[in-house]
């Protein structure tokens, strides 16, 4: 009984400390859509690591924080910049990037219902 005490401590312990480890997501700044309803959130994924720290875009509801899987993320960025054209279209832009994640569309809901958001890209690939 004591052993199977301890392997669940330990495991305990090992769920804290993976928490702990998880990235923080530093916000950068947001853009609301023409209806109101969702916001582009640029944020910084803080790796503690020695890489280059990511940019991520999410889309979200009006006013909730950057969580979940991000439309975009790359590292090396220069000039990014957010926009909607429309309601359903979203500009994402750069002077350059190193793309790791890149939609072409996302579908989110607003007010339970569907709304499919169109991303258009123009970023300048950063050679490795």
């Amino acid at each position: 009984m004591r052993r199977q005490g301890q392997v669940i401590g330990s495991i305990g312990l090992a769920v804290i400390l993976l928490a702990a480890c998880s990235p923080k997501i530093s916000e950068i700044s947001r853009v609301r859509d023409p209806s109101g309803a969702l916001d582009a959130v640029v944020a910084l994924r803080e790796t503690d690591a020695t890489v280059a720290t990511p940019s991520e875009v999410y889309v979200r509801p009006t006013g909730a924080s950057a969580k979940g899987d991000p439309i975009f993320r790359a590292d090396k960025v220069e000039g990014l910049k957010v926009d909607w054209l429309a309601p359903d279209a979203l500009r994402i832009s750069a002077q350059s990037a190193r793309s790791f994640v890149e939609l072409a569309a996302y579908a989110a809901s607003v007010n339970g219902r569907p709304r499919n958001i169109r991303i258009v890209y123009e970023i300048a690939v950063r050679p490795e």
